[in-house]
């Protein structure tokens, strides 16, 4: 049985060999990575037939979308959509997509890419969830969430499937190296959600059922995507006309329509602005704009799909405010010019009301055990977000640094899953799936 974690940004699948935990190796342009990018491309240029492009997924995606200069459609954060009543399916030249069947391909992607080194990987996997899917505001769209979910693992060959909280299989990363019991906080800072667990760790209390070793859950659909949408709101977006306004027929001024630019904003939206209607609309307003150019240069950035460059310039300057106290933002390509300096200080402005909503989330967890900070032997951060250091602070004033410990930021959600996989074969006890508090 192996450990498979699906996250909004990158996916990894882990199993236990002899004892040592293995990632699936992949390959990106020619480097070898433990992670998978959750990320899609259908190309027009390469056809199953005359009406239904051909599907690639991962680094084979990545790959495709730069050979053909962004011809076809690029699609990521799919996990974040899971929970939407909205969104049901898409279309591609004819082709009609389920959110399940998109998801499903990511998965058989990652499964195709760990067979190709590791042979067959079977049915069965411990799969990782947030504790709160991102943009599930009630039991129901989480029940939404996971049925999906269960449906594209399907799709991919995963038929009997565990469900683990992905902070508690971080949590079994951690705790393997461990020569006495602690209380440990887990902090699993994705590209979509922060979840928390709260529970025993360690040799003795490894011995002791799940449900007693699980002191409490909580979870905030805000993560790493949100960091970036606030660059692009107030970096990005007012250079392609967002706060502007447009003249209508009766020469009376109005502001160009936001929605556009909550689209813009959240980088698995913005691809479905290609569709027609979104397209006219960008059209007419590029025609009787106040700054016509700021629109014709939005209209280049959705006709050219340029969602995954733009996201990777923003992804960097973020990750460059991590150790500098301002860094760069640039990016052009035909009337797009972004040339901006972002500084941390007002990065940490911007995104100020979203670490609240995760000191919030921190505090209910700890409400939920009846848990004092002093009380907690350590705090695990993983996730790629947790380099930011604003919310690095949170943890810190709360319960000191030299509680605070992170690594494999990346992967150790994936390996603590291989852990519950292999504890899961070995004596067939009931999985951990979403025991906690919310």
């Amino acid at each position: 049985m192996i450990g498979l974690d699906f996250g909004t940004t990158n996916s990894a699948l882990a199993r236990v060999q002899d004892g040592r935990v293995e990632l699936a190796p992949f390959r990106l342009h020619g480097e070898a990575t433990e992670t998978f990018r959750s990320v899609l491309y259908l190309s027009i240029e390469e056809r199953v037939s005359a009406r239904e492009p051909m599907v690639f997924a991962g680094p084979q995606a990545m790959e495709q979308f730069l050979e053909e200069g962004a011809s076809g459609r690029y699609m990521q954060s799919l996990k974040s959509l899971l929970p939407s009543r909205t969104f049901e399916a898409t279309q591609v030249l004819g082709t009609v997509y389920s959110l399940e069947a998109l998801v499903g391909h990511v998965l058989s992607g990652l499964r195709a890419g760990a067979e190709a080194a590791w042979g067959p990987i079977g049915r069965e996997a411990v799969v990782g969830r947030p504790v709160q899917f991102k943009g599930a505001d009630d039991l129901e769209a989480e029940s939404l969430a996971l049925a999906r979910l269960t449906d594209a693992l399907a799709i991919a060959g995963f038929e009997e499937v565990t469900f683990a909280y992905e902070p508690i299989a971080a949590a079994y990363a951690y705790a393997r190296t461990l020569d006495r019991d602690e209380t440990l906080l887990v902090v699993d800072f994705g590209g979509g959600t922060s979840d928390f667990c709260l529970m025993r760790v360690g040799p003795t209390a490894s011995q002791a059922p799940q449900s007693e070793r699980i002191l409490a859950t909580d979870g905030v659909g805000i993560a790493g995507d949100q960091f970036d949408a606030r660059v692009v709101e107030h970096r990005i977006a007012p250079l392609l006309g967002r706060g502007s306004t447009y003249a209508s027929m009766t020469g009376e001024a109005f502001d160009i329509p936001d929605w556009l630019y909550v689209k813009l904003a959240n980088w698995h939206d913005l691809s479905f602005l290609r569709a027609a209607r979104p397209l006219q609309t960008l059209r007419e307003l590029a025609q009787s704009a106040a700054h016509p150019e700021r629109l014709e240069a939005f209209l280049f950035v959705v006709e050219e799909n340029l969602g995954y460059d733009l996201y990777e310039t923003v992804g960097a300057t973020k990750r460059a405010l991590s150790s500098s106290p301002a860094a760069s933002l640039t990016f052009a390509d035909g009337p797009v010019a972004v040339d901006e300096v972002v500084d941390r200080a007002a990065f940490e402005r911007w995104i100020q009301d979203d670490l609240d909503a995760i000191a919030a989330s921190l505090d209910r967890c700890l409400g939920a055990a009846a848990m004092r900070p002093e009380r907690v032997d350590r705090v695990f951060l993983t996730g790629g977000t947790s380099f930011v250091p604003a919310l690095r602070e949170i943890f810190e004033d709360t319960f000191g640094a030299e509680r605070i410990v992170s690594g494999n930021e990346l992967t150790s959600v994936a390996a603590g899953l291989a852990l519950m996989a292999a504890e899961l074969g070995r004596d067939g006890r009931s999985a951990p799936a979403s025991q906690g508090c919310r």
